[in-house]
C-alpha cells in the first residue's frame, strides 16, 4: 500500500462487504420466517400499469448537442389470491420482474402473512426472497475480497 488512497479505500471495501453481507444475513432470515411462518397460495395477475416520465432539459439550445432526455418506466400490476380462509385479496406490486411483461391471467407464487394478507409478496424471481440474498451476499463477498487483495498486494 504504497499509495495514501490504498490505505484509505482498503478499510473502506472490508466496511462496505461486512455490511452487504450484514444486509444479506438480514434479507435471508427475513426470507426464511416468511418460507416457515406465512403462507404459500397462487395468485393472479388481474391487471397492469405503466407510468412513463419523460424529462428533457429544462434549458433547450440549438446549438447544444449534448441535450439530454431522461425516460422512467415504471411498471406495476395487480395480483388477486385467495387466503386459506376464502377472502379475496389484491395488491399493486411495483415491478421489477419477469412477470411485468405476463398478460392478465398469469398465474404467481405468493407468500402473504395469515394475520396480514396485504402484506404479500410475490414468491419467486427478482422479488422473490432467494434473489436478493444471493445477490446481496454475492456483492458483499466481491468487496470484502476486493479489500482482502488490497491487504495482500
Amino acid at each position: 500500500m504504497g499509495h495514501w488512497t490504498g490505505r484509505l479505500f482498503t478499510p473502506l471495501l472490508f466496511i462496505i462487504g461486512l455490511f452487504l453481507l450484514y444486509v444479506s444475513w438480514r434479507l435471508l432470515k427475513t426470507h426464511l420466517y416468511r418460507l416457515r411462518h406465512w403462507t404459500r397460495t397462487v395468485g393472479v395477475i388481474i391487471d397492469r400499469h405503466t407510468d412513463i416520465d419523460i424529462d428533457t432539459d429544462l434549458y433547450f439550445d440549438d446549438r447544444d448537442d449534448d441535450d439530454r432526455h431522461y425516460v422512467n418506466i415504471r411498471r406495476s400490476f395487480k395480483v388477486e389470491f385467495y387466503t386459506t380462509t376464502g377472502h379475496i385479496v389484491s395488491f399493486w406490486h411495483p415491478s421489477r420482474t419477469k412477470y411485468s411483461l405476463n398478460l392478465r391471467g398469469t398465474r404467481i407464487n405468493i407468500l402473504y402473512d395469515p394475520a396480514d394478507p396485504q402484506s404479500a409478496v410475490i414468491a419467486d424471481g427478482i422479488s422473490g426472497g432467494w434473489s436478493k440474498v444471493w445477490f446481496v451476499a454475492f456483492l458483499g463477498v466481491v468487496f470484502l475480497g476486493s479489500g482482502v487483495l488490497a491487504v495482500m498486494l
